[in-house]
C-alpha cells in the first residue's frame, strides 16, 4: 500500500547543475532552502527558464538573524542571537550566506518575473505571543528549532569556524534555554513571494517543480520532488 498519489513522481536532483528536464513548468516552488545555494540569482534564471508562460515561481523562506520588538532579547548578550550570527558567518565562508532572504524580491524582478509581491509572517520563538494563532505557530515552531539545533549547528561550528563539539553542545543548550523562555519575545521573519510570470493558463493543468515536501491535488498535476522537509503546506487545484 502506498501513500503517494499515481500524478506524483519523486526526483533526486542538483538544482545548481544544468536543469535537464525536458518539459517546462507552471509552478515552481522553494522553501527554507536559504543557504543552499551559492548564487541564489542563477537559481532564479533557472527558474524563470523553466517555466511555461503564465507560470509561478514562490518562494517561503526565514530571514535570519532573530526580531524582537520589545527589548526583552539583548543582542549583545544573548546566545541565541550569538548562535545566528555564527550560522551566518559560517555559511558565508563556505559561500552559501544564510540572512539574504530579504534579497529574494530584488533578485527576481532583475532576472524578469512581473508582478512581484513580497508578504512577511512572524515566527514567534515559542508561546510567548497572546494571540491565540501566533502563540500554537510558536509552540510548534519551538520544537522544530529544539530538535534540529545541534545538526544544523555541528559541521559550520567545526568544521568551518574551528570550534570543539562540547563547545557547540553547550552553545546549544544555552540557545534551548532562551529559546524556551516566554519572557524573551522573539521572532523570525517569514518571508513569502509568489511571483507571476507573463498570464495566467487555464485550470488544472499544472506541471510543477517542488523543493521541499508538499502535498498536491488534481486531476493533472505532476510533481518534482528535491529536498523533504517539515511543515509543508498545500497546494489545491480546482
Amino acid at each position: 500500500m502506498t501513500i503517494v498519489p499515481p500524478n506524483c513522481s519523486f526526483e533526486i536532483d542538483d538544482l545548481e547543475k544544468e536543469w535537464t528536464w525536458t518539459t517546462p513548468f507552471d509552478f515552481i516552488f522553494s522553501r527554507m532552502m536559504t543557504g543552499s545555494f551559492s548564487d541564489p540569482e542563477t537559481i532564479a534564471k533557472k527558474a524563470f527558464n523553466g517555466l511555461n508562460p503564465g507560470g509561478w515561481y514562490e518562494i517561503q523562506d526565514i530571514q535570519l538573524p532573530v526580531f524582537c520588538d520589545d527589548g526583552t532579547l539583548d543582542p549583545k548578550t544573548s546566545p541565541l542571537m550569538k548562535w545566528q550570527e555564527c550560522l551566518i558567518e559560517g555559511s558565508r565562508r563556505l559561500g552559501r550566506p544564510l540572512g539574504e532572504s530579504d534579497k529574494y524580491k530584488a533578485i527576481v524582478k532583475k532576472v524578469g518575473f512581473h508582478n512581484v509581491v513580497e508578504t512577511s509572517y512572524k515566527w514567534p520563538t515559542n508561546s510567548w505571543p497572546k494571540d491565540p494563532k501566533l502563540k500554537e505557530l510558536g509552540k510548534w515552531n519551538l520544537i522544530n528549532f529544539e530538535s534540529g539545533l545541534e545538526g544544523v549547528s555541528l559541521a559550520l561550528f567545526t568544521r568551518v569556524l574551528g570550534w570543539s563539539k562540547d563547545e557547540v553542545i553547550s552553545l546549544c543548550a544555552d540557545v534551548r534555554n532562551e529559546l524556551r523562555n516566554p519572557k524573551v519575545h522573539g521572532y523570525w521573519k517569514m518571508i513569502v513571494g509568489p511571483l507571476l510570470f507573463i498570464q495566467s493558463k487555464g485550470p488544472g493543468q499544472l506541471t510543477c517543480l517542488v523543493t521541499l515536501k508538499n502535498m498536491l491535488r488534481g486531476r493533472r498535476a505532476r510533481s518534482l520532488f528535491h529536498e523533504t522537509i517539515s511543515m509543508s503546506p498545500s497546494l489545491r487545484l480546482r
